[in-house]
């Protein structure tokens, strides 16, 4: 019986290691327009889009990745005003360095602690980091941006709520794509028509 545990013990420790070593791999800087399209196809699939991938590709700044006639700018949203920067490729190896010291399944295992945020919040705080973000290109720029927030908040559970009034952000298109939901929030006339088109309906489904 010891030893059928030590195996499973070892198979589960072993998977453990492989996946964080494809993350650690997956969110290095050399993967940075990879991660960046995986969200735009996220947006994509959400909406009912159908696409080949090879019409996604890599464009000048601030464009990260072309669609058609979209050129979209990835915003990753990992913290909020008053909480600690994450650092995650820092905490991936440090979960790695846990898991490889770890001699039982107790040791591997880690409840994290979760706290409730609904949409309306994820859209303010998604808003409010846009505005940041879209700030440091000019008008020009902005006005043929169409800017899409990864909400990827560690700890947080997504709960269903109404979707606030936005103004303030200064691009012809802003959508928010989450672990739980996607929605284009607003697109301007001068916006992609699959954007325009899909405005003020939020889409339920895993970030996979």
């Amino acid at each position: 019986m010891a030893e059928l545990e030590q195996q499973r013990f070892l198979k589960c420790k072993n998977r453990m290691i492989e996946e964080l070593t494809k993350s650690i791999e997956f969110f290095s800087q050399e993967n940075k327009w990879e991660r960046e399209k995986m969200v735009v196809e996220k947006l994509l699939r959400q909406l009912g889009i159908g696409y080949d991938e090879s019409e996604l590709t890599k464009w000048e700044e601030p464009v990260d990745v072309a669609f058609r006639d979209a050129r979209f700018q990835v915003k990753e949203v990992m913290h909020f005003q008053g909480e600690q920067p994450r650092r995650r490729h820092y905490e991936l190896k440090a979960e790695l360095r846990r898991i490889q010291a770890a001699e039982t399944i107790k040791e591997m295992m880690r409840l994290t602690p979760f706290r409730e945020e609904t949409w309306d919040q994820i859209v303010m705080e998604s808003i409010q980091a846009a505005r940041t973000h879209t700030e440091r290109y000019g008008p020009k720029e902005r006005r043929n941006l169409d800017v899409v927030c990864y909400h990827n908040r560690q700890g947080h559970f997504e709960a269903p709520a109404i979707t606030p009034e936005i103004e303030g952000v200064d691009c012809r298109s802003f959508s928010i794509v989450s672990n739980a939901h996607s929605m284009v929030l607003f697109a301007d006339s001068s916006a992609p028509a699959f954007l325009q088109g899909a405005v003020g309906t939020r889409h339920a489904g895993r970030f996979d």
